[in-house]
C-alpha cells in the first residue's frame, strides 16, 4: 500500500498498548514514532512475571516481551523514551512539539555488557530495565548520577568498552509533523500507603506489582525483611478500587486473577506456603478462569471481608485484623507475608494531555474509548488499552490491534 508511504503516526505510550497497536501499522509502510515518558519501553506488562506451573495460565506476560523484541528490532517503529508532548496544533497535519530527556547512554553504541552497573557505587544512578528487549537495557538516572549533575565523577564513562556513556548529553526538542495520534498512555497503579495496612513503614507489605517482579527477577517468593521462605501469605484484594472514600467506583479487571495466578504458582514452587485470601468479590473473566477459580477455592483460604489494619507481633510477623463474617467477631490472622492487589486507575497527567489535544478524559480521568476520532478539535486522535480503562494484557493487545485499524481507515480517507 504505497499511499501509506508518506504517513507518519504518533504513539504516545510505549507499553503493551502502544507497541500493538505500532506492529500492525508497521506492515504498511507509514513512518510510526512511539513517546514514552518512563526511561524504558514496555509499561507495565513486561515487568510482570510468567506464572505457568505445568501449563499456561493466560496471564499474557510472555506476549509482552515477545511484543516488545518485535518492535524493537522493526526499523519502521521509532522508540523514543524518556519524551513527552508539550504542545500539538493542526495545519493540515498535526504539529507535535515533543521534549527528550538527557540520554547519557547511546544506544547505538551500547552492548548491554553491564560495566556501568557494576563499577558504580551511587544507588539509583544505573538503573537495569525490566526487560531483556529494552534497549539500551542500562539508563543513568541524571537525577542520582553525582557526574551528570557536574560533581568529578565519571567512573562509568572510564570503564564502558564501547565509549557508549556521555555524561555531558543535555535533553532536545522536536516537532514531529503526524497524520495521526494514538493514545496509549496505560495506567497508574493505586499508591496504597494511604491505606490502613503499613505498605512501605513494614518490609513485608507488598503490592501485587512487586510480588510480580519479585518473582521474575528471583524466581521465588520471600520475605524482603530476612529473605526467607514466608509460611504464610496473604492478599487482600481490591485495594484502591472498588472504593466509595476515594472516589474509585470502578473495578480494576485483572487484579483477581494476578493474585490467584500468583498464588497458584507460590503453592506449586512453594507447596508448604499457606495462602489466604481476603476479597469483596472475585471477579472471574472467561470460562477458563471460572475453573481455575473452583481449583483455587480449593487450595487456599478465602475470607469474604477486608481487613481494618496491620500491625507486627513481637516476633515480627504479620498481624492482620478483620471481621470474620462468618463468626460474626473480630479475628487477627497471623501471616509472614501480605500481598496488596492494588487497583488500576488513570494517569496523573491524563488531564494535561487532554488539554494538549483538546480532549478531557472522563469524570474518573480515563478517556473514553477513541471519542477523538472524529469529535476533537483536531481530529485524528485515538486512543487505546487502560487509557480508556483497565483492561488486561488480552484485552490491551486485542483493543489496540482494532484500534490501529481504525487508524488505518482514517489515513485512508484524510
Amino acid at each position: 500500500m504505497t499511499e501509506m508511504n508518506n504517513k507518519h503516526v504518533l504513539i504516545v505510550g510505549g507499553g503493551i498498548a502502544g507497541i500493538s497497536a505500532a506492529l500492525p501499522l508497521s506492515r504498511f509502510g507509514m513512518e510510526i514514532t512511539i513517546i514514552e515518558s518512563a526511561p524504558f519501553a514496555g509499561g507495565h506488562a513486561v515487568q510482570f512475571a510468567c506464572k505457568a506451573t505445568d501449563s499456561c495460565v493466560k496471564c499474557g506476560a510472555c506476549q509482552a516481551e515477545e511484543r516488545l523484541y518485535t518492535a524493537t528490532r522493526n526499523e519502521a517503529i521509532n522508540i523514543r523514551t524518556a519524551s513527552r508532548i508539550s504542545d500539538v496544533s493542526a495545519n493540515g497535519r498535526l504539529s507535535v512539539e515533543t521534549r527528550t530527556d538527557a540520554q547519557f547512554i547511546d544506544p547505538a553504541k551500547c552492548t548491554g555488557c553491564g560495566e556501568c552497573l557494576a563499577a558504580c557505587k551511587v544507588p539509583g544512578a544505573v538503573v537495569r530495565g525490566y526487560s531483556p528487549y529494552n534497549h539500551p537495557p542500562f539508563v543513568i538516572d541524571g537525577k542520582v548520577c553525582k557526574g551528570a549533575a557536574g560533581e568529578n565523577c565519571d567512573t562509568c564513562v572510564a570503564v564502558c568498552p564501547e565509549a557508549a556513556v556521555s555524561l555531558d548529553s543535555s535533553g532536545s526538542e522536536e516537532t514531529l509533523e503526524v497524520d495521526a495520534v494514538i493514545v496509549a498512555t496505560g495506567f497508574k497503579a493505586f499508591h496504597p500507603v494511604e491505606k490502613p495496612y503499613k505498605y512501605k513503614k513494614f518490609d513485608d507489605v507488598l503490592t501485587n506489582l512487586d510480588l510480580e517482579r519479585m518473582i521474575k527477577q528471583q524466581n521465588a517468593v520471600v520475605r524482603p525483611s530476612d529473605g526467607k521462605t514466608p509460611s504464610e501469605v496473604g492478599f487482600i484484594q481490591c485495594v484502591g478500587s472498588r472504593d466509595d472514600k476515594l472516589g474509585h467506583l470502578w473495578c480494576s479487571q485483572v487484579c483477581c486473577g494476578s493474585a490467584l495466578r500468583m498464588a497458584n504458582w507460590i503453592r506449586a514452587s512453594q507447596p508448604d506456603t499457606r495462602i489466604s485470601v481476603f476479597y469483596i468479590d472475585i471477579q472471574t473473566f472467561g470460562r477458563q478462569f471460572e475453573s481455575f477459580y473452583a481449583e483455587a477455592r480449593r487450595n487456599f483460604e478465602f475470607i469474604r471481608t477486608i481487613p481494618g489494619d496491620v500491625y507486627l507481633s513481637e516476633d515480627y510477623r504479620l498481624q492482620v485484623n478483620y471481621f470474620d463474617p462468618e463468626q460474626g467477631k473480630p479475628e487477627v490472622k497471623e501471616l509472614d507475608l501480605l500481598v496488596l492487589s492494588v487497583g488500576l486507575t488513570p494517569q496523573r497527567d491524563n488531564r494535561e494531555l487532554g488539554d494538549i489535544f483538546g480532549i478531557s478524559p472522563g469524570d474518573s480521568g480515563f478517556f473514553a474509548e477513541n471519542s477523538g476520532q472524529d469529535g476533537s478539535h483536531t481530529g485524528g486522535i485515538f486512543f487505546a488499552g487502560a487509557a480508556t480503562g483497565p483492561m488486561s494484557i488480552a484485552d490491551t493487545i486485542a483493543g489496540a490491534e482494532s484500534c490501529a485499524w481504525d487508524v488505518l481507515q482514517y489515513l485512508k480517507c484524510c
